[in-house]
């Protein structure tokens, strides 16, 4: 029997956050677990819940908490969750500057449901959703001058952590990618670890936006 994926949804609109609980909840592929206008109730559930939700959709524009200071807070508490970001704040600088806090997705509003469903799909499939419009703001940040607003910019790999880093991409096993580089199990975990130091990431969503920030990695249909 196939599982539903849920989610949470987290809005200070109150009516948005009611009108996306019933779009989501109508998908037979989908359950909202959890819905919150505020906040501080989110971020408590995620501290309490028995089963953290597969996907949450959060808003940047919030009060009391911004949507920033949610995902600051999720990382700080390493709360393992794939989050996409749903916000009326879509724009280079924007994604840019979140790209530090690993979010699996950063769509607009007006993002129609069947991307939104897919990105629902895709984030929790594959932990990473980039549409074309997505992948064109990454281009633009990094090539204007608020590239320098980059935590990466200045991070060095050597070239056997780019090779491991493309495979973690790719989404291969550890004993996929030792076999596939011909080397030991443990020599993948070790790089896996360093490229996390260095990255100063604590999960794989940061190490595949570092490495298509970076032009490491180019996420395609066929990736999916």
């Amino acid at each position: 029997m196939k599982k539903n994926i849920n989610v949470a949804l987290l809005d200070d609109d109150c009516l948005f956050v009611e009108g996306l609980a019933s779009l989501i909840g109508n998908n037979p592929n989908f359950k909202v677990v959890f819905k919150a206008s505020n906040p501080i109730d989110f971020i408590e559930y995620l501290k309490t819940t028995q089963e953290l939700p597969d996907v949450a959709l959060v808003d940047l524009n919030m009060k009391p908490l911004t949507g920033l200071e949610v995902l600051d807070i999720i990382n700080q508490n390493e709360i393992d969750l794939r989050v996409i970001v749903l916000s009326s704040l879509f724009n280079s600088s924007m994604y840019g500057y979140m790209i530090r806090y690993s979010i699996s997705a950063f769509l607009p509003k007006y993002t129609d449901k069947k991307e939104l469903f897919e990105a629902i799909e895709q984030v929790y499939h594959h932990k990473v959703f980039m549409n074309e419009e997505n992948q064109l703001l990454i281009k633009e940040y990094y090539n204007s001058k608020s590239k320098s607003q980059n935590p990466w910019s200045n991070i060095s790999l050597s070239e056997r952590e780019n090779e491991v880093l493309t495979c973690i991409c790719k989404e291969m096993s550890t004993r996929e990618i030792a076999e596939n580089l011909f080397i030991t199990v443990k020599t993948v975990e070790s790089h896996r670890s360093k490229i996390m130091e260095k990255i100063g990431c604590k999960n794989v969503i940061g190490m595949v936006v570092f490495a298509i920030l970076n032009g490491l990695f180019v996420l395609t249909n066929n990736n999916k």
